[in-house]
């Protein structure tokens, strides 16, 4: 076979190989789908039924709401019950420094320089009154004297009747190790001294910290508070 007749030969052999691969690659663009108006028309339908259904709930939804608004109710019981709870503990410098944070927005350091100038008496001239008018204000204890106790069922009697003081002193123990439980929580030194019996010997502030003191230690020795839940 001369040089001529092989590269004819060659020739055939390309031009066959070229339309297998165009009828294959036409067979594998008819196997795909088509985005067709029919496939978007079809995706379109959910959005449709979706809406119908969100009107049809609304008008179920009025019917309800109007049926309701023409109802007469009446109440037949309720029922009630009781619960328990206990007043807080005595104030330690934690305690005091984060009461005095929420209900008065003082800093730890201004609640400890008010607290030091109450210890130290740093006020007016007290009619009846002298020296500091709340215990030491750096402790960790939570016990109170019998004086303590004592005064504050007085008081109690007194200001809110006996149906709200306790039989017997309400006695708090730190859970804290190492807690100098000889000393005594903060508490006012005179509880008979009522916060608006200095009110107009002592700074705006130096009076609210003496009544959330004076306050607090009151409630450690108060019947527990029963309150009515519906």
């Amino acid at each position: 076979m001369g040089y001529a007749d092989k590269l004819k030969k060659n020739s055939s052999k390309i031009q066959t190989s070229e339309k297998v691969l165009d009828e294959s690659t036409k067979k594998k663009q008819l196997g795909r789908p088509k985005k067709d108006q029919n496939l978007v028309r079809s995706t379109a339908i959910p959005v449709a039924l979706n809406q119908v259904e969100k009107e049809w709930i609304e008008e179920q939804a009025l019917k309800i709401e109007d049926s309701l608004n023409q109802g007469i109710y009446k109440l037949d019981d309720i029922e009630e019950k009781e619960s328990i709870r206990n007043p807080a503990a005595p104030f330690t410098t934690s305690t005091l420094q984060q009461e005095a944070s929420r209900k008065l927005g003082l800093s730890v350091k201004q609640t400890m320089i008010i607290a030091q100038q109450l210890y130290e008496g740093n006020v007016g001239n007290i009619p009846g009154h002298t020296g500091g008018l709340i215990t030491y204000m750096r402790t960790d204890s939570l016990n109170l004297s019998t004086v303590a106790t004592s005064a504050a069922k007085d008081v109690i009697d007194e200001e809110y009747g006996k149906e709200y003081s306790l039989k017997s002193p309400r006695v708090y123990k730190s859970k804290a190790k190492g807690a100098q439980e000889a000393h005594e929580a903060i508490r006012p030194v005179n509880l008979a001294l009522k916060p608006s019996e200095i009110k107009s010997y002592v700074d705006n502030i130096q009076y609210k910290l003496y009544s959330l003191i004076w306050k607090r230690t009151l409630a450690t020795q108060m019947a527990v508070a029963k309150i009515a839940n519906t």
